[in-house]
C-alpha cells in the first residue's frame, strides 16, 4: 500500500517546479523538428519554414488550423473569379 502511494506522490510532485521567466533578449522557438537554417531565403522544408519565415513575415491570408477556413491577415477581403484562376485581394490600409 505504501509503494503505490509513494509512486503517486512522486508522479504528482514531478510537475512542480520553478517557472522560468520569458526571455527579454531573444526569441524562444519550439518545433517538432530541427530547422536547417533560420534564414527564410534558404528554407526549403516545413520545419525550417515554420522556424524562420512564420515569425518574421505576415501573410496575405491565414487558415484556421482546425477548420481550414481562410481569414485575412494583410488582406482585408478577397474575391475569386468564377473559374478559380484569378484572385483579387484588397490590402489593409496600414500595410
Amino acid at each position: 500500500m505504501l509503494t503505490p502511494l509513494l509512486l503517486a506522490s512522486l508522479f504528482l510532485l514531478g510537475g512542480c517546479q520553478k517557472q522560468t521567466e520569458a526571455s527579454k533578449t531573444g526569441l524562444i522557438y519550439c518545433s517538432e523538428g530541427a530547422p536547417q537554417t533560420f534564414n527564410p531565403q534558404l528554407a526549403n522544408s516545413g520545419a525550417t519554414l515554420d522556424a524562420s519565415a512564420r515569425p518574421l513575415y505576415d501573410r496575405l491570408l491565414e487558415s484556421d488550423p482546425y477548420t481550414l477556413a481562410l481569414h485575412g491577415s494583410l488582406a482585408r477581403d478577397w474575391q475569386v473569379s468564377e473559374d478559380g484562376l484569378i484572385y483579387t485581394l484588397n490590402l489593409r490600409q496600414d500595410v
